[in-house]
């Protein structure tokens, strides 16, 4: 008789995952504010409301505060990545032993594959849409298309990634004014598309994290497999 197959309890990464996007959020909030009152200096001063003083005192300072929260926000990303990577590469397990299939995109495959050119347009999307659906219906067709959550999260992570790329390039040919305005541009559009795909993933998460713990503990799969043990 084989050994029950190790299943995590993913409360604690959860948490762990919906407090870091959160932080992530109010930073890029924050970001877009100071992007915001950038394009308004950049705006003044080719007007003449800011004389040359004013518009540089508002620069420097602007130039300040993005320092300091881009400091600040990759530190945090970076944690984040991990974690996530933590969460997703759990959840797909739970999916795999939840409903066990040779066809299914491995654990580490579904973290991997984010990092991967070309690939990572769509094959994260479908390892989360495969443990999506193994999680609410694990006698269906795990391949089968998830929920308007999976397609728009999926859908402003790319073009938020985009934008990401197309920023960074501008602001490395940017200068002249109408340069940084464009730049502002890009990065106005940049912030509010991010935080939505991070609100987006943010639900599927918990949603994930909810309908897997609710499984594990049926006496179904108890029969099976360990019930995980309640996080505090």
């Amino acid at each position: 008789m084989s050994a029950p197959r190790k299943t995590y309890d993913l409360r604690i990464t959860g948490r762990w995952v919906v407090g870091l996007l959160w932080a992530s959020i109010l930073l890029d909030v924050a970001l877009l504010l100071v992007t915001v009152w950038l394009y308004s200096s950049l705006n003044g001063f080719e007007n003449g409301r800011l004389d040359q003083s004013e518009a540089e005192a508002a620069f420097v300072a602007i130039g300040n505060i993005q320092k300091l929260a881009y400091l600040i926000a990759v530190a945090i990303s970076v944690i984040c990545i991990v974690v996530s990577c933590m969460w997703i590469y759990r959840a797909a397990h739970n999916a795999g032993g939840i409903a066990p299939t040779e066809k299914r995109i491995k654990p580490g495959w579904a973290v991997g594959w984010f990092f991967i050119p070309v690939a990572n347009l769509w094959k994260p999307y479908q390892s989360i849409r495969q443990t999506w659906n193994t999680t609410f219906d694990p006698s269906g067709d795990m391949n089968r298309p998830g929920p308007s959550v999976l397609a728009w999260w999926w859908v402003t992570w790319i073009v938020s990634n985009i934008l990401s790329n197309v920023s960074i390039r501008q602001e490395r040919l940017a200068e002249t004014l109408v340069d940084f305005k464009i730049l502002t541009f890009i990065d106005m559009a940049f912030f509010p598309i991010t935080i939505i795909s991070t609100l987006l993933f943010l639900r599927i998460v918990r949603a994930i994290t909810s309908g897997q713990v609710a499984v594990l503990n049926t006496p179904t799969f108890g029969a099976t497999a360990p019930v995980p043990t309640p996080s505090a």
